[in-house]
């Protein structure tokens, strides 16, 4: 079975965040015809119609897949199995960004979106590598256990808060408009809280580039191999 050890990155644009998006769509079109043949495709529009009951379900869907993968490299890690630890961070990051292009947002640097903030004086970046660097100047020489975990809690913590906000769960009646620019805060706070996460895990933005990539490629081989 193919693996992230099986596929290699050569080029590495200036926006990693941007190429990441453009991969993680392609991606995403291609896997909603197998969800659809296999019964369980909750939602097919990207971007979503944020007020869609259905919509808001697939992007809970979306998070809770990214959680379950970041609870899978935390077991990775108690294993010692490294690489997948590494794998399975790449797979939450695509649950993420896919989770994002249902929403339509993308997540701008020091809490600035220009669609949505657009009276704020701060120059929007998506640079990948500028989260990295709030989150501290030096990335960590060893991975520790207790950081890991308490930075996983924060980011479960902070996904779910994002889920919170869309409030057309399937046992209301009532019909209840998304307060957009609160919920844009709340997913730039998850963002971080993932940067945090693979920050302490060890990666710097190209690493993380590096193994999305890799691991992009083996969905890709997967979606050929009817995987």
């Amino acid at each position: 079975m193919a693996n992230v050890l099986n596929f290699t990155v050569d080029k590495y644009p200036n926006d990693l965040l941007a190429d990441i998006f453009n991969h993680q769509h392609e991606l995403a079109i291609k896997y909603l015809p197998i969800e659809k043949s296999n019964g369980l495709c909750l939602y097919d529009i990207i971007p979503a119609d944020i007020d869609d009951p259905k919509a808001q379900a697939k992007i809970k869907d979306m998070s809770w897949r990214a959680i379950e993968e970041v609870a899978e490299a935390i077991e990775a890690f108690d294993k010692g199995e490294q690489i997948h630890f590494l794998e399975e961070l790449a797979d939450a990051l695509h649950f993420l960004i896919e989770k994002y292009l249902l929403c339509d947002f993308y997540p701008y640097h020091a809490n600035s979106c220009s669609r949505y903030f657009p009276t704020q004086n701060i120059k929007p970046t998506g640079d990948l590598a500028s989260w990295f660097h709030d989150i501290g100047p030096v990335i960590p020489k060893e991975t520790r256990r207790p950081e890991l975990y308490m930075a996983a809690a924060e980011y479960m913590v902070a996904s779910g808060l994002t889920c919170n906000c869309l409030k057309n769960k399937p046992w209301k009646q009532s019909h209840v408009l998304t307060d957009e620019r609160y919920f844009r805060e709340k997913l730039i706070e998850e963002f971080r809280a993932f940067i945090k996460l693979c920050f302490i895990a060890g990666l710097d933005a190209t690493a993380l580039y590096d193994m999305y990539l890799r691991k992009n490629q083996v969905n890709k081989f997967r979606q050929k191999s009817n995987y």
